[in-house]
């Protein structure tokens, strides 16, 4: 099966749902501060049963590509 590649879906304003292949892989928050716009990706951790910052990113598509391939 090939990959289509991440799809978002909007939470609010500035969330997304980050969705590849119909699995959920993370979320995607806009930042906006001083410095201009931020990215901050992150996934869910069961362990925790809590959402975890991946890391903020100046573009977006970094952001997402960071979810689609950490694990």
């Amino acid at each position: 099966m090939r990959s289509t590649g991440p799809t978002l879906v909007p939470l609010g304003d500035a969330r997304w749902r980050v969705v590849l292949n119909g699995r959920i892989i993370g979320h995607l928050d806009e930042l906006r501060g001083d410095g201009g716009v931020r990215y901050r990706a992150s996934r869910y951790r069961r362990a925790t049963a809590a959402l975890v910052a991946v890391g903020d990113f100046s573009r977006r598509r970094d952001a997402i590509e960071t979810l689609r391939y950490a694990r």
